[in-house]
């Protein structure tokens, strides 16, 4: 399955298929601006594949959870599962517990993306990601030009 769960080699594995890679750090599957940002990317995957950027998205939500995301949604990107949250926090993405969405949900997770190299280096880190237009930034942002499509 696409949608797998996150260990050491797992994420060395993914990027080294690309150039580089977008990997975006989200609160929950299945949230209103998750859905959102989540069909913004999946409807430009191949346009980020073809400037060479693969598209991951990362949250502790079950890999059950991220199927049925995925399924839902028709989602195109890949979705990993990182239930320790040491990936979160070896990109620094981890905060303490707060609301957000409608006020109830508690999350430690950081909306934000960082772009990578097939080495793991970072090129771009974005915080406090607004969703909406999010995944056309992103897209700006690589290649320096406005997606049209």
């Amino acid at each position: 399955s696409e949608n797998k769960s996150f260990s050491s080699g797992t994420l060395q594995e993914i990027i080294s298929e690309y150039p580089n890679t977008v990997v975006y750090f989200y609160p929950k599957d299945g949230t209103p601006n998750c859905t959102i940002q989540a069909l913004d990317f999946s409807m430009m995957l191949a346009d980020f594949r073809n400037a060479w950027y693969n598209v991951i998205w990362v949250s502790k939500d079950s890999v059950d959870s991220h199927i049925q995301f995925a399924n839902d949604n028709s989602l195109k990107i890949q979705l990993l599962q990182d239930g320790s949250g040491d990936l979160l926090k070896a990109f620094g993405s981890e905060w303490p517990l707060q609301e957000y969405g409608n006020g109830e949900e508690l999350s430690d997770i950081i909306r934000s993306t960082y772009v990578i190299d097939s080495t793991g280096k970072a090129l771009y880190a974005i915080r406090d990601v607004n969703a909406k237009w999010h995944a056309r930034a992103v897209y700006k942002l690589i290649t320096g030009n406005e997606y049209t499509k």
